[in-house]
This record gives structure tokens, sequence and C-alpha cells, in this order.
């Protein structure tokens, strides 16, 4: 699982279809918690993003209606993690055309902001400062926008130097 996050460009070629079953087959019997059931079906979305696009869908709307659907369970780490890490999908694989990203990097950065706004921000103060690092990476001028935002909602006193490595 390790190798997916730590040399995704490498993920594909060493791994198949086929050697994702057992993955799959031990989801459908799970026994163990929940929150490592979630991860879990996030975690196929990731690997299948490469190699079957239509289950890297099925699996990330699994993780979404899953992890909405239990009560009591922050819900906050479904944005500010685990719908950047798909975002990220989408951007860096340019699944949609430019004016798509840009849209959706909008609508993401703004979920992610009203998460940090409404929660104790305990598990989701670095959902805006992802969307600007995946940003970053090919789009320079919406990163800045993102920034600019980032510091008038959060002022500079409450503002992490993190987003500032950036530029």
């Amino acid at each position: 699982m390790q190798l997916n996050r730590l040399i995704p460009s490498r993920f594909p070629k060493i791994v198949s279809k086929s050697d994702l079953f057992p993955i799959e087959e031990e989801l459908s019997n799970w026994n163990d918690d929940f929150p490592s059931y979630v991860d879990r079906c996030f975690d196929l979305s990731m690997f299948f993003s490469k190699i079957d696009n239509q289950k890297a869908i099925s699996y990330f709307e699994k993780g979404i209606i899953e992890g909405i659907l239990r009560h009591g369970w922050h819900k906050d780490t479904i944005v500010s993690y685990l719908l950047t890490d798909a975002f990220d999908i989408i951007w860096t694989n340019n699944w949609v055309d430019d004016k798509e990203k840009e849209a959706y990097a909008r609508e993401v950065f703004d979920l992610t902001m009203h998460v940090v706004q409404i929660t104790d921000g305990d598990h989701t103060w670095r959902g805006p400062y992802l969307v600007i690092d995946i940003v970053a990476k090919t789009n320079i001028e919406l990163a800045e926008q993102f920034k600019k935002n980032l510091i008038e909602v959060k002022g500079y006193s409450n503002f992490s130097n993190q987003a500032l490595h950036l530029f």
C-alpha cells in the first residue's frame, strides 16, 4: 500500500488489477473497525485511479457514503483529507480540462475553508493548505489567490507558514 503513496508513477507498472483482488475480497469480508473500513475504500480508490477509473470512482463513492452515514464519526476529515486526496488525483492526472480543474479547485478550497471555520480545527486545519499545494504545481496564479484568501480569513497571526513555502 505504501508503494502507491511513495512512488505513485510506478504503482500501475508493478501492480495489476488482479493483484488488487485480495484487497477487494478482504474489504467484502471486513471484520476490523469501521474507520479502517472507510480508509480501505479510499485506499482502493487511489490504487485503482491509475488502473481502472470506474472502480476508482466506485470505491471513492463507497468511502464517502459509508463515512457520511456513520453516526458520531468525524466527518470533517472527509473534506480536509479524503476529498483533497481525490482532488489531487483529478488534478495530477488531468482527468478534466483546465476550466473544470479550476472550478473543482475553487469548490474544494471553499469546502476546506468552511470546514476549518465550523469545526475546532483539530483534524481539519490542513485542508486549505493541501489544496494550495496541489494547485501550485501547475497554476501558481490560482494558488496565490487561495493563499491571499486564506490570509484574509485566518489573519497573519493565525496563518501557518506552510503555505508560504510554496512561493
